[in-house]
Order: C-alpha cells, then structure tokens, then sequence
C-alpha cells in the first residue's frame, strides 16, 4: 500500500522560543490535537492513518524560517484467520492448487506453506 500525502491539519502554538504549526485535513479533524506542547495526538486510529506526518517549526530569532520534518506511520492491524479454497479431491496426475488469502492485516502478511510440517520452498 503506497503512503498518503501528508495530512493537512491547522494548528498552532506559539511559544516562547518558537512557533508550531501543524496542519490537518480531512478525517483527521475531530480526532487529533496537540498533546502538551509539542506533540500530536489521534484518537481511533484506523489503517487509513498510515500515513507521512509533517511537523513544522518555525524559531523566532533563527535565520532559517521554517523547519520540518517528516514522520512515517504505519499503522500494525492483526491478521485474521485466512479462508482457504482446498479441493475435495484431485484425480492422480493432474495440478491441485490450494488457496488461502486474508485481507485485514497490515502492513500485508508473509504466507508460508508446510507438508507434514516441513517448510515448502518458496518461489523466486
């Protein structure tokens, strides 16, 4: 899954050596403030807020105007129980494919196959 933009919020804090800003947007409004000073909170985080986070600093008596930085945020979902597609029965020399897929974890879940407990090789 490719990262969103970064979320545009609003926010602002002036303290006293420095200024923050912090920008919303979207479904994030309603869920996200500054917590203490310096730093952003969300409420009900959901797979959506995987996302790259911004942070702007701008320091009053600094030559530079503004300072960034960009913060990545995976948001980790517990896979389920995959549902398989097995066949009953396969006649003698002819191809079986066995199917299980699951859709809820993130980020994606590896798949390893076992015969009799064994490890299957997997394909390059």
């Amino acid at each position: 899954m490719a990262l969103r933009r970064p979320p545009r919020l609003r926010l602002c804090a002036r303290l006293p050596d420095f200024f923050l800003l912090l920008l919303f947007r979207g479904d994030l409004a309603g869920r996200a403030e500054i917590l203490g000073k310096t730093s952003l909170k969300i409420w009900n985080v959901t797979r959506r807020d995987s996302a790259l986070y911004r942070c702007e600093v701008v320091a009053r008596n600094d030559r530079k105007e503004i300072d960034e930085i960009v913060i990545e945020l995976t948001v980790q979902v517990k896979p389920v129980t995959p549902v398989c597609r097995v066949p009953k029965a396969v006649p003698v020399g002819k191809m079986a494919t066995l199917h299980c897929q699951e859709s809820e974890g993130h980020p994606r879940p590896h798949y390893s196959w076992y015969r009799n407990d064994v490890p299957l090789p997997t394909d390059s």
